[in-house]
């Protein structure tokens, strides 16, 4: 028995010994840069996620949990449902759309939007289907899934509008080639510190200053700064006054339904008046129930300052 038992803890100790030896070793801090960088070019930002502390990683997490926490479930996810609805509206009525006089007039610009017109509509619809579209999914939202599935396509589709002929920012236009070509060089290294040199697309080169964070590289200015940053976050977020939306959201959630019976109006229409005639009510109606909402939640806002007075 005590051989039995002998053997297995030799047993256990050598597998311990060989997970550990079979265990990849922390990446260097050029090297992190270069996985990085590799991976926004090939169109995966949850790179950049993985790249942070786990710590880091934990703040960002609170602070999208706390701003859904804080949300009208209703209001909430009836926004969202309703962008999906002007997405089908803009793919399924586009003709109807581009031929209506508040486009016709401003040709240039019709033009350059028509380059994009299906990637928009594809934008909306997946931010509306996304975990961002149901209040309790994103409650319980992975940030490192939603940027492996959501912010792939996202950042996919935003590439290539900013990549369009109407598009006047290079670096946009070029980013993938911009992050391919990207190179790190390890200056110098102790156990906590290093100096990475990191050399752009266009042969220009700064030296970075890293230190190790848990088992991270981040650069040096990114941790001095990160807990201001976090705690700024925290309090604009404590800012935010979603009780407003909720004690006016009989009138948030009729504005909605307005939006909402224009839409489906639009998406039944089967001539250019109906279609037009659907438009020119949600412009109308949806103008009106803006400005009555905006009146009340200014007269609760002053009537909570007159409270604090």
């Amino acid at each position: 028995m005590k051989k039995t038992i002998a053997a297995l803890t030799v047993l256990t100790l050598a597998a311990a010994l060989f997970l550990q030896a079979a265990a990849p070793a922390s990446l260097t801090p050029d090297a992190t840069v270069m996985q990085v960088a590799d991976g926004l070019a090939a169109g995966q930002p949850q790179v950049v996620w993985q790249a942070l502390p786990a710590s880091y990683q934990s703040d960002v997490t609170d602070l999208v949990h706390r701003f859904a926490e804080g949300m009208d479930r209703d209001i909430w996810n009836r926004s969202f449902a309703i962008m999906g609805k002007v997405s089908r509206v803009m793919t399924e009525k586009k003709d109807f759309i581009v031929e209506n006089p508040m486009f016709s007039q401003h040709a240039q610009e019709v033009e350059n939007v028509d380059e994009n017109w299906d990637r928009l509509a594809l934008v909306l619809s997946t931010l509306s289907t996304s975990e961002l579209g149901d209040i309790d999914r994103l409650r319980t939202a992975n940030p490192e899934a939603f940027l492996a599935g959501t912010g792939s396509v996202l950042m996919r589709e935003f590439l290539a509008i900013a990549g369009s002929q109407s598009s006047s920012n290079p670096w946009q236009n070029d980013f993938t080639q911009s992050m391919s070509q990207v190179q790190a060089t390890l200056i110098s290294m102790r156990e906590d510190s290093a100096v990475v040199q990191i050399t752009g697309p266009e042969g220009k080169s700064e030296e970075i200053e890293f230190i190790k964070v848990e088992d991270k590289w981040v650069p040096l200015e990114m941790a001095q700064d990160w807990p201001q940053m976090i705690a700024e976050a925290r309090e604009n977020l404590s800012a935010i006054q979603p009780h407003e939306l909720t004690e006016n959201k009989d009138a948030v959630l009729l504005a909605l339904d307005t939006v909402e019976g224009s839409l489906d109006e639009m998406l039944a229409a089967q001539t250019y008046t109906e279609f037009n005639n659907a438009l020119q009510s949600l412009m109308g109606a949806g103008m009106f129930h803006f400005m009555n909402l905006q009146q009340q939640l200014e007269g609760a806002q002053d009537e909570e300052s007159d409270n604090g007075n």
